[in-house]
């Protein structure tokens, strides 16, 4: 009798772990996960994070923090027209997060790039390639972190036309470094400015 009432209960939990494995796989039928969010996004869910409803507010947020930092200089110009103090609460935290750590000249000193060979490049070419050799080597002050410094241009048409082309040879250099010897030859400058660094006309007074 006993061995009865053991092959029973055995029965009954092979039953009710069937039955949630069934309900969890009508869980997960019925509420897919929702796709990554892409910068064209981003103006939508800048302004959901001004809305009345605090979790609407709370998921925009949630998923402006998901994005690649590509979408970074699309949040900063969001941030600076927005007369929300909240709104740009949230776009200060949001750019923090998507850039995982401070970036600071220190940071920029310790990204070692192994090799420039910079022949007649123009500038955005020559910010393009810098920006991707900080994601593959990445920074010796924050290990866990491999996103990559993002560059941002802030000159003119005119000012761009003027900017010669860039022959350029080094190995080992330091990100900072080679910042500085590039922006020289173009009679640029460049400074840190929300997570990314931004490269701009020459100014003698900021």
């Amino acid at each position: 009798m006993k061995s009865i009432f053991n092959a029973v209960g055995l029965l009954g939990t092979a039953v009710l772990v069937a039955c949630n494995i069934s309900i969890a796989q009508q869980s997960e039928s019925t509420n897919p996960v929702s796709p990554e969010p892409a910068d064209a996004d981003v103006p939508n869910l800048v302004r959901q994070l001004g809305h009345r409803d605090y979790g609407m507010r709370k998921t925009a947020e949630q998923s402006l923090r998901k994005l690649q930092p590509s979408a970074v200089e699309i949040i900063q110009r969001h941030l600076r027209s927005s007369d929300d103090p909240e709104v740009k609460i949230r776009l200060r935290r949001i750019i923090a997060h998507i850039t995982h750590h401070r970036l600071d000249m220190k940071t920029l000193e310790s990204i070692v790039i192994p090799e420039i060979d910079f022949r007649q490049a123009n500038i955005h070419d020559c910010l393009l390639f810098l920006e991707t050799a900080s994601a593959e080597v990445g920074s010796s002050t924050n290990k866990s972190s491999r996103k990559r410094v993002k560059f941002i241009t802030k000159f003119s048409a005119a000012a761009e036309e003027g900017v010669p082309f860039i022959t350029f040879k080094a190995r080992y250099i330091n990100l900072h470094e080679a910042l500085k010897i590039i922006t020289e030859i173009s009679n640029l400058q460049f400074h840190i400015e929300g997570g990314a660094v931004i490269v701009e006309e020459w100014k003698h007074s900021r």
